[in-house]
This record gives C-alpha cells, sequence and structure tokens, in this order.
C-alpha cells in the first residue's frame, strides 16, 4: 500500500484548513510542520527572490512574520496542491 494523499482528498484538506482557520502547525511553526510534508528545499519558490519553497516560507514565516495564517498552504504560493 502506497502511503500517499491523492490530489483532490489534499485540496480538501487544504479548504477544511482555511474555511475553519485551523490553526495548522499546532505547537511548530509553519517551517518546521511543512518540513515534515514536503521536500521545501526541493520545491521552488514563484518568487525570484528565493532559491526553494523553503526560504521564502522561512523569510516571511520567521523572520518577517508577513504572511497569514494559512499563506503557506496556499497552492498557488508553493504548488503544494500540485505534487502528487
Amino acid at each position: 500500500m502506497v502511503n500517499e494523499i491523492q490530489r483532490l482528498t489534499r485540496n480538501n484538506i487544504f479548504d477544511v484548513i482555511r474555511l475553519k482557520t485551523i490553526d495548522f502547525s499546532g505547537r511548530m511553526n509553519d517551517l518546521e510542520f511543512l518540513r515534515r510534508l514536503y521536500d521545501l528545499d526541493q520545491l521552488p519558490s514563484h518568487d525570484s527572490r528565493y532559491r526553494s519553497a523553503a526560504s521564502d516560507i522561512w523569510q516571511h514565516t520567521v523572520n518577517n512574520d508577513d504572511y497569514e495564517s494559512d499563506r503557506s498552504f496556499a497552492a498557488n504560493t508553493h504548488s503544494f496542491s500540485k505534487t502528487q
């Protein structure tokens, strides 16, 4: 059995997190939590100032703290919903 969440299910989970304003990362910061799910160093950032999703997320959630709580999960930001 493959331990994988299908794209539709993943998108539904993201939708629930956003709509219910759930603090998805719990006691971890966003970057720590997302690193458990994705290889953030290999995912590209859609912002040319950063070489990877990891550096982009760190900048905006740790250094600047200027992302909304669900911004790191946004499909258009880091293509999380597009990965299989």
